[in-house]
């Protein structure tokens, strides 16, 4: 086929580099003839490497050589390189005709990654695009059947192509495709066909693929699994109380989160069978692997003697060191264990000395924005949004310490909030409420904690609820909230 001059110009490079047709580098250059003529095929290989770390475009007639004399690290090189030429969109006909021709060459000599490429590269013409599609689809089929996870991903890395070429059975292909991927034990097909079933509200089966993403070593099959078992707790979805046994095997593999919130759910009496003693020995095993949100978990069993003997001395000195060692949750527990006076005698003063230190050695600095659109309230405060400030700022609105003006405690706790951290989303809610606020300020926040597993937040949107305080009386959202309430924490009163 005679292409056109207009159209080979632009191509002239790409086919001078793959045709090993180059301008000599300066010295003494061997010709096509003589590449690796007198080298073996492994200092060939070598050869070629170190050519291309130097920007020499002699390393591509070195490679090829280094591949065409039977080094098989050479021809995954050459491969590699046409593979990631195709990744990255080729827009001309011309271009894709080479690299075509290139890949065939290479899969007819038995290298199955060429093959591979060979089916992916696609033509610019729709009509042509589709049949290829359809070859690609069947060949990638029948490669993840008879192989493995390698091949099932490279049938999972078609489906962006099949969404534009078939729009309208889409759906149908993508259950196909990620079925057969999960059967052949490639994780993220399960994870892909859990999170469509949870997207469809189908709980108990999203649980299943995730589980079998997780075991197939898929990490977000592991955190989804996790997170969404909170979610169902909160919410009631599917039959929320059986995932200890999950849970259990992922701690087992050393997932310490699944361990944390396996020995939290023990502590509330999230499962069938829930023990206290077994959730402080599951949050021993997280803690003793530097996770500190289960130290600071059990240093509250410590403190209230729930699945261990009661030694506040003990929680003292977890919480004491979890705070040396940088964590703000930590310090934010060892002081109120000082207001409350769980270590010994009640004093506020130490709990505010401990938050000020931790809050302004934690303070996350960014830069600054200047200009007419910069916030007026823009000063050192802005940075106060750590846990520790949060609490700091909560102490001020409640009048425990002078330090701080109340916007500043107001401001403290709404920046712990905006990073996510919901505890005092609650708290700087329940702050708007008291002074009666609009409902604008404090609703949503209220909803997102108690979403997160606050169930102060929960308990507390049941009674705005149910006595119509701030907000219209609503019977069916009292109950939504009651019930929220009563799955994360059983023993409360209103749940008896």
């Amino acid at each position: 086929m005679i292409l056109k001059i207009h159209r080979v110009l632009p191509l002239l490079p790409v086919l001078l580099v793959f045709a090993g047709c180059h301008k000599k580098s300066p010295g003494t250059s061997p010709s096509k003839g003589a590449v690796c003529q007198d080298l073996s095929p492994a200092q060939c290989f070598t050869r070629g490497l170190k050519l291309e770390k130097e920007g020499d475009p002699l390393f591509w007639d070195y490679l090829r050589s280094a591949c065409d004399k039977g080094d098989s690290s050479a021809c995954q090189v050459v491969i590699g390189r046409i593979d990631e030429k195709v990744k990255s969109g080729i827009k001309d006909d011309g271009q894709i005709e080479i690299l075509r021709t290139m890949a065939t060459g290479y899969c007819q000599r038995g290298h199955a990654w060429a093959c591979s490429i060979k089916y992916r590269i696609f033509s610019n013409n729709m009509d042509k695009k589709r049949e290829e599609v359809k070859l690609a689809m069947a060949y990638h089929q029948k490669r993840c059947r008879e192989g493995g996870v390698i091949e099932c991903k490279e049938l999972l890395d078609l489906l962006p192509m099949v969404r534009v070429v078939f729009r309208q059975t889409y759906t149908v292909t993508q259950l196909e495709i990620n079925t057969l991927a999960c059967e052949r034990g490639y994780g993220e097909g399960c994870y892909n066909i859990g999170w469509e079933n949870w997207r469809k509200r189908r709980f108990d089966r999203a649980f299943e693929f995730y589980s079998k993403a997780c075991t197939f070593g898929n990490a977000l099959g592991c955190t989804a699994y996790v997170s969404n078992v909170r979610n169902a707790v909160v919410n009631g979805f599917g039959d929320y109380q059986s995932k200890n046994v999950a849970l259990k095997t992922l701690c087992d593999g050393d997932n310490l989160e699944a361990c944390h919130l396996l020995g939290k759910g023990h502590l509330k009496g999230w499962w069938h069978r829930s023990d206290a003693v077994q959730g402080a020995a599951y949050l021993t095993k997280a803690c003793l692997a530097s996770h500190f949100a289960s130290c600071d978990a059990l240093a509250q069993c410590f403190l209230g003697g729930r699945g261990v003997k009661r030694d506040p001395r003990k929680a003292f000195l977890m919480l004491t060191k979890s705070c040396a060692d940088g964590q703000n949750r930590s310090c934010v527990a060892l002081a109120e264990g000082e207001r409350q006076g769980l270590f010994g005698d009640k004093s506020v003063q130490k709990a505010v000395d401990i938050l000020r230190a931790t809050c302004k050695s934690n303070r996350q600095y960014t830069r600054p924005s200047y200009g007419r659109y910069r916030r007026r309230y823009y000063n050192d405060y802005y940075y106060f949004n750590s846990p520790a400030c949060g609490m700091l700022g909560n102490y001020v609105v409640k009048n425990l310490t002078n330090a701080y003006s109340a916007y500043n405690g107001e401001r403290f706790m709404t920046n712990a909030c905006s990073k996510g951290h919901q505890r005092y989303c609650f708290l700087v809610a329940k702050y708007f409420h008291r002074i009666k606020r609009s409902s604008y300020y404090y609703l949503y926040r209220f909803k997102s904690a108690c979403d997160a597993g606050i169930v102060e937040s929960c308990q507390t949107l049941y009674g705005i609820y149910s006595r119509g305080d701030g907000l219209p009386k609503s019977e069916s959202l009292a109950r939504e909230f009651k019930g929220k309430a009563c799955r994360l924490d059983p023993s409360l009163k209103l749940c008896k």
